[in-house]
């Protein structure tokens, strides 16, 4: 990471570790490393198990293009409440099912968590798995969307299968391009700066039939209660849950009191006909329970609406480079 200091600064620096023996450290903004062995495969199928315990289906990319992968998203899912990383396409994080850890994917990500120690004491509740079926599969050079993610921690990344090449390079320029290789087993931990300057890419590879499964490991600070649709946390302007559970105390009150009112109306009402009266009460009653939901709807809605537009916003606007995000 020195190496700004020390070259011309119109001057970039390609860097390539391409036959990886030991673990590297100080990879593109020198917040990224590269540890190997970190998760044991003595039988020498753990791609498989992995493939075969998650499900790949009904993925689908920002504008309901096929991906030129497999995707399937776990998380640390609790009493109706669901861990939720959005990026372009995923704006309410219910546009695709989200999995309960399958328990390989669980022991991976503690293995994550236990080599991250003890320089980093970071608990992950949330996983990205990619499928690269062959050497034509790959993803395109980006950053990783901070708007849910700690901002300050880090994201894990295995690998498992084929040897493939992570490309990171630099935003702004002159552009520094590191590329590493990723063996079977190792983790590339991602600094949050170099989340920042660098973007990266896992290349294609002609002529390899040999399959590769990456598993990005994040902690998230941004949740789904289940119950209401509604999202809490970092990314959003609702905090806690409490808020959520307080606003719907609140809009049932004003339902019920809305209730109240008509009935107590009603009664007060007199009508030569028995028959006539019960028309009416039970119009209005059911008038009135249309307009509640009709308001908890358009709440609801409105409120999508916001959420919508403010994480499109976010995930468009440019770094100090002037590159989009």
């Amino acid at each position: 990471a020195l190496h700004r200091f020390i070259l011309p600064q119109n001057e970039p620096v390609k860097q390539e570790f391409l036959q990886v023996t030991d673990s590297l450290y100080g990879l593109a903004a020198g917040d990224t490393e590269l540890i190997l062995n970190v998760v044991e495969d003595p039988d020498g199928n753990m791609l498989e198990c992995v493939r075969d315990e998650l499900d790949f289906s009904g993925f689908k990319g920002a504008k309901n293009e096929v991906l030129p992968r497999l995707q399937n998203l776990q998380a640390s899912i609790g009493e109706g409440v669901v861990p939720v990383y959005r990026y372009p396409g995923n704006y309410h994080g219910d546009e695709w099912e989200t999995f309960e850890w399958q328990p390989l994917s669980q022991k991976i990500t503690k293995a994550v968590e236990d080599s991250l120690l003890p320089l980093v004491d970071q608990k992950m509740n949330h996983c990205v798995t990619n499928y690269y079926r062959d050497g034509e599969d790959f993803i395109a050079h980006h950053s990783d969307k901070d708007l849910d993610l700690n901002r300050e921690g880090v994201i894990a990344s295995v690998s498992l299968g084929d040897e493939r090449i992570m490309e990171l390079k630099r935003r702004a320029k002159p552009q520094d391009v590191t590329r590493v290789s990723l063996p079977h087993g190792s983790m590339l931990v991602l600094g949050p700066i170099t989340n920042k300057l660098f973007t990266h890419s896992i290349l294609k590879k002609e002529g390899t039939k040999v399959p590769r499964i990456s598993l990005t490991i994040r902690d998230v600070k941004t949740f789904l209660d289940v119950p209401t649709g509604r999202l809490f946390g970092q990314g959003v302007q609702t905090k806690s849950i409490d808020e959520i559970r307080r606003e719907r105390l609140i809009e049932n009150s004003v339902v019920f009191l809305g209730f109240c009112t008509v009935s107590a109306a009603l009664s007060s009402k007199r009508s030569a006909a028995s028959t006539s009266r019960t028309d009416v009460r039970t119009g209005m009653l059911m008038a009135a329970t249309a307009a509640a939901l009709s308001f908890r709807l358009f709440r609801k809605a409105a409120r999508k609406n916001h959420e919508e537009k403010a994480a499109r916003d976010f995930f468009s606007k440019k770094s100090s480079s002037g590159t989009k995000y």
